[in-house]
């Protein structure tokens, strides 16, 4: 995998665990949204949002830090909660 970019997470996976959650509307809607942009299901959306979680979490936890450039140019530090 190259460095910096997260994984392609729209392959499929060996073994999946159906699961039940209870979201709120708002986040409900992003993950829809989500879905809709990427043409996948929302299922497939959650899965990657969590992918793509773990991904940034675990570059922090090896000492990298996560930038964002704006769109004038500044580049500002992204701090996960």
């Amino acid at each position: 995998m190259e460095a910096g970019v997260a994984p392609q997470t729209a392959q499929a996976q060996p073994e999946t665990i159906s699961v039940t959650v209870e979201l709120s509307a708002g986040t409900y809607a992003a993950l829809e949204e989500l879905s809709r942009e990427r043409g996948i299901t929302i299922g497939q959306a959650l899965s990657q949002a969590i992918t793509d979680e773990k991904w940034l979490r675990d570059r922090v936890a090896e000492g990298g830090t996560i930038l964002l450039r704006r769109s004038n140019g500044e580049l500002v530090t992204v701090n996960l909660p």
